[in-house]
């Protein structure tokens, strides 16, 4: 294994040289002169050969041992998709002892080895061409023409040579049932003719062993090779094939030999029964609903405001606000549109995306509703009444009692008022407490089960047993008269729809609206009977807690799950079918998607998302599973979020259904390793029961257990911010105040662990601060604004008699979401290698510079070149799991206001770039004012190795004590073309769940796609990408998100 040799690159990722997912080694070398070669860098066997544009050598030495140890940390993608190595060049065979020593060390490590040649060099007889093939499970080899002259012409070398070599191999491999792939370039003007691909084919099938043969259409992707060797590239004018063309040759190629079998892609274990796409009352409604541009509604502020005027001051907390939720249900206007199968809006006067505003939380000022108006992105229309109603009626009314307005009085008469303030400015953290309820819940199956009634029932034992506790008899009436006013805004929607029903004169909309009106009359009183009032009920409930309160999120929970007894139940009494489920499920998904978030002027936040998830999949996903994910699919919509859920027990043929969800380029759905999440749930302290039962998410990617469990998230940690408090001895060089401890003058520092010691004293001092400001939070929420309708969806709350607020769900968390990771890890690392040599002073003095002045530009690049997360590169991996432990160690276990603790969760959404824009220069020599890194990601661009690469070094970190972790691939659309690009993204997903990752989401999108969206956004309306834990209409984003995204290393093949 120390046998060495020369090689161009280890490509990591390829899924068209052999079977799987493949790293190709190309060794350097060749004897062939073909002018439309591909890999001109590996022509030339002289190790010394550099690319004009950069110093950096076209081939490097390493030894056999070296070569295969590198290729097998990817053995967990081979083994999830049959793949391995391929062992290609240049030609191989000009190195052969070392191709087989490197063949011989991937065989001892248990990985499959493919041989890429050109068969010309083989010498029978010879004991290492012998021992080669020995090793080798697939031979690949090229027949570039099937005439002797030509094939001499083009490539220098005999065709007599390469058949001979190419049959004698062939009987080598035969004797241990080994495989030939014979490939052919189909060059234009040299072989692309039928004759000449019969005769290849027929030497192919005279072949001693199992051959296939494969024809690969001529490219001119490696112009820029050439141009970067200095080397003229004689066929950069040829035109490309036509592809009818190029099908008439692949017939004529199958008609005599079979080309490589594709990879077989499981299928259902039944017809599904339904097409993909949507149906004509979908994409009616849909065109309907984005007729309305979204607009701000003061319904709901108007009602509100008029309930409190008049409520008596002296009447609990708890009671007033399910008093004041049952006045918006019995006053709020309601309506059924002409095309909706399904009842209930949060404000039906204005159209289907109207949104209230909440201003017992932060009352808007006129000013701030204009500028809704005119923003470049995120706008609302706000009428002249709405405008008026503010001005006169609603802001005057609140001026002084918003939850917003007693943090502020809070935080004015407290000790760490100045430095919180310091702090928020200065960029350490965010804090949007003030915007919204950042509670995260969501509902699971125990409503589906029993309805209101069985819920009546436990509050009325209860309430019986309460003897002289006044705040838990107030929660528990309070829950009790909040779930019966929405049981009147039902009823208010059944009377309309008997009413609309009477006056239809279409038979089939009369017989639509009488199943709304008996649905709405049932639900959610009662347990749903049928599938439809099963949604119809989880609609409702939406409604509901969204009318309450601006909650950060809202879900149905793993609603397949749910659903499905009522689905199999209405299928097996011939009442539905797949097709008509399939448009319910639209309509129903169609009012999540009108479903925007309420304005906010959250840099952080910029998006219309709400974060309502619609989990699916898991251990044993159903044919209703795939129905929903395809419906999700076809609709083409931004929300809701859909996240899927894969474990060990899953199904091969669901994870490839996801996978080609995933390739439709939506950017959703994510997917999550349930196991994972198991454990984590688990780790926090939940039982292994409801973990097992229960184990979900929520937001962009929080663990969560399901419908048992209140998620607190206030907002986001800059974790770059500290290194630059610590590099500046606790000054802050935006706003020059001293918001830290004083760590020491970085001139006195000699290592980077002394940067480190001062790091995690910066760290301690943030978190401190936002801890502060959160247990305010948390105290002004559950004193001023509960919320009895959602507590009284969470299991726990009317058991206890407690709401949400005051911890009465079964488990009370709160995490604390980290970012910037990758900038942070690429920092530390440089400043691991380069502090010695540049000296940690130098260093710091160059970052407050922003690397201007002498020489500040080649600190600036020599910073860069280090090495960064992302790479599967143990030199800066070491310091992701350094910089993780550190995050952890000061952010985990502390108590929050409800009982509960903090726990570290790695996402950003999109604070990174607000993060940016008030950080300076930072060590991996990004400079100030620009994007850091989000959630668990590489630093955009820098994730140069392959998307393996970029998962092994995200599963070099132990996730399972963590509450949430956000990692983004972005992918060029072709990598995942067909059954092969299907494969490889199911190998990625199978391979790195396997290794313990918890989350993996992809853009696939191309860099042109996206500038040319920019250019032209209003053809490109209906363009999704991956945001961050969700998607979004990507000409509606900001400017600097959309940068943001393009950035990011678009992985290729």
């Amino acid at each position: 294994e120390q046998q060495q040799g020369c090689i161009v690159r280890l490509q990591r990722y390829c899924l068209h040289d052999g079977p799987g997912v493949r790293t190709c080694v190309f060794l350097k070398g060749c004897n062939m002169r073909c002018g439309w070669c591909c890999n001109p860098e590996c022509i030339s066997a002289d190790p010394a050969e550099q690319w004009l544009s950069s110093s950096e050598g076209a081939g490097r030495l390493l030894t056999a041992a070296q070569v295969a140890a590198q290729c097998a940390d990817d053995l967990p993608f081979y083994n999830a998709s049959h793949g391995g190595v391929t062992i290609t060049g240049g030609e191989p065979l000009v190195q052969a002892a070392f191709a087989c020593a490197v063949a011989r060390a991937l065989k001892k490590r248990g990985v499959q080895v493919v041989l890429e040649t050109n068969s010309s060099l083989w010498r029978p007889g010879d004991r290492t061409h012998e021992r080669l093939l020995q090793c080798v499970d697939l031979l690949i080899t090229d027949v570039k023409h099937a005439e002797e002259a030509a094939h001499v012409q083009a490539t220098g070398v005999s065709l007599a040579k390469v058949l001979d070599g190419v049959a004698w191999a062939a009987g080598q491999l035969a004797t241990r049932g080994g495989q030939v792939w014979v490939r052919t370039p189909v060059i234009p003007g040299f072989n692309d003719n039928e004759e000449v691909v019969r005769a290849i084919a027929c030497f192919a099938a005279s072949l001693q062993c199992h051959a296939f043969y494969e024809l690969l259409p001529f490219h001119q992707n490696a112009v820029g090779k050439y141009q970067a060797l200095g080397r003229p590239y004689c066929y950069a004018d040829k035109p490309l094939l036509l592809p009818e063309h190029f099908r008439c040759l692949q017939r004529a190629a199958a008609a005599v030999v079979p080309p490589p079998v594709a990879p077989r892609v499981p299928a259902p274990p039944q017809p599904l029964g339904y097409t993909i796409g949507s149906s004509a009352r979908a994409v009616a409604l849909k065109s309907y609903t984005e007729a309305y541009p979204p607009r701000v509604s003061s319904y709901r502020a108007r009602a509100l405001t008029e309930f409190m005027a008049a409520a008596d001051p002296s009447t609990p907390t708890a009671i007033r606000q399910a008093e004041a939720f049952a006045y918006l249900c019995e006053n709020l206007p309601i309506a059924i549109s002409p095309l909706d199968l399904l009842a209930g809006d949060r404000d039906s006067a204005s159209g289907p995306r109207s949104i209230p505003t909440f201003p017992e939380l932060w009352a808007h000022t006129t000013a701030q509703l204009e500028q809704t108006c005119t923003r470049d992105t995120q706008r609302f229309i706000v009428s002249h009444e709405d405008m008026r109603a503010y001005a006169e009626t609603i802001e005057p009314f609140w001026r002084g009692k918003t939850v917003r307005d007693g943090l502020q009085h809070y935080f004015t008469n407290s000790l760490d008022y100045d430095l919180n303030g310091a702090m928020l400015r200065c960029g350490a953290y965010t804090q949007f407490t003030d915007f919204f309820q950042p509670y995260t819940v969501n509902l699971n199956d125990w409503l589906y089960k029993e309805g209101f009634v069985g819920l009546w029932r436990l509050l009325d034992v209860q309430l019986a047993a309460v003897v002289d506790d006044c705040g838990r008899r107030e929660a528990l009436l309070a829950m009790r008269a909040s779930t019966r006013a929405l049981v009147s805004l039902a009823r208010r929607y059944s009377v309309l729809a008997r009413e609309m029903a009477a006056a239809e004169p279409l038979l089939s909309r009369r017989a639509e609206l009488d199943v709304i009106a008996r649905a709405c009359e049932h639900v959610p009183e009662y347990a749903p009977r049928t599938f439809f009032e099963a949604l119809q009920m989880y609609w409702l409930l939406h409604i509901g807690v969204t009318l309450e309160s601006n909650s950060d999120a809202f879900g149905p929970g793993h609603l397949d799950a749910y659903l499905l007894p009522f689905y199999e139940r209405d299928i097996a009494a011939g009442e539905l079918d797949a097709v008509r489920a399939k448009e319910l499920l639209e309509c129903l998904f169609l009012k999540m998607h009108a479903h925007y978030t309420t304005p906010t002027f959250l840099d952080e936040n910029a998006t219309f998302v709400y974060f309502c998830n619609v989990q699916l999949g898991g251990d044993e996903p159903s044919p209703l599973t795939a129905l929903m994910l395809d419906t999700l699919s076809g609709l083409h919509v931004f929300q809701p979020l859909v996240q899927v859920f894969i474990s060990r027990r899953t199904p091969e043929w669901f994870v490839h259904h996801t996978c080609n969800a995933v390739k439709r380029g939506t950017g959703y759905p994510a997917v999550f390793n349930l196991d994972s999440i198991r454990r984590q749930l688990c780790a926090q302290g939940c039982s292994e029961a409801d973990a097992e039962a229960h184990g979900g998410v929520m937001g962009c990617v929080e663990t969560i257990c399901v419908g048992k469990e209140c998620l607190f998230t206030t907002g986001y940690l800059n974790a770059a911010k500290p290194l630059e408090l610590a590099m500046n001895n606790g000054v802050d060089p935006l706003t020059g105040l001293q918001v830290g401890p004083r760590t020491g003058d970085p001139h006195s520092f000699r290592t980077v662990h002394e940067v480190l010691a001062a790091y995690e004293s910066q760290l301690r001092e943030v978190v401190r601060c936002k801890y502060a400001a959160d247990w305010a939070a948390e105290s002004a929420f559950a004193t001023t604004l509960p919320t009895p309708l959602r507590s009284a969806l969470v299991e726990g709350c009317a058991s206890r008699g407690r709401l949400l607020e005051c911890g009465g769900a079964c488990y009370n968390s709160s995490a604390l979401a980290a970012t910037c990771f990758g900038s942070t890890v690429d920092s530390f690392a440089a400043l691991e290698a380069l502090g010695g040599k540049l000296g940690i002073g130098r260093i710091a003095q160059a970052l407050r510079t922003n690397f201007e002045g002498a020489n500040g530009d080649n600190v600036r690049r020599t910073l860069a070149q280090q090495p960064k997360w992302g790479n599967n590169d143990e030199r800066a991996d070491r310091w992701a799991r350094v910089l993780k432990r550190t995050l952890r160690k000061a952010v985990e276990g502390q108590p929050n206001w409800r009982g509960g603790v903090y726990h570290l969760e790695i996402l950003s959404v999109t604070s990174h770039i607000l993060f940016g824009a008030c950080t300076g220069a930072t060590p991996d020599g990004r400079k100030a004012g620009t994007p850091l890194s989000e959630g668990l990601s590489a630093t955009q661009g820098q994730d140069r190795n392959s998307p393996t690469a970029l998962l092994l070094s995200a599963s070099k970190l132990d996730l399972t004590d963590t509450k949430g972790n956000l990692l983004n691939v972005k992918f060029v659309p072709s990598v995942l073309d067909g059954e092969r690009g299907e494969q490889g993204l199911a190998a990625l997903i199978n391979g790195y769940f396997s290794l313990g990752g918890h989350e993996l989401q992809c853009n696939v999108v191309s860099e042109e796609t996206l500038r040319a969206a920019q250019r032209d956004p209003d053809h490109y309306r209906d363009l999704i990408v991956r945001v961050a834990g969700y998607s979004d209409v990507f000409v509606e984003l900001p400017k600097a998100i959309q940068e943001d995204i393009i950035a990011r290393t678009a992985h290729g093949i």
